[in-house]
């Protein structure tokens, strides 16, 4: 059996240069994927998001 465990970060590096930290995203169940070089990744995560990552982050685009 297989299991993914997501993480995230806003960016790769913090104003002064250090690295910014990783955010323990939690397990996730893959759904579907599209394209190539980028390939986009659609996961079904195991729990909400928190309220801290959900503020940052922009609207899902619309179809």
């Amino acid at each position: 059996m297989n299991e993914t465990v997501l993480w995230l970060r806003q960016s790769k590096d913090t104003e002064p240069g250090n690295a910014m930290p990783w955010i323990l995203l939690g397990p996730a169940t893959y759904e579907q994927h599209t394209g190539s070089k980028p390939m986009a990744i659609t996961w079904r995560l195991h729990r909400p998001l928190p309220d801290r990552i959900c503020t940052r982050m922009p609207a899902p685009p619309t179809a």
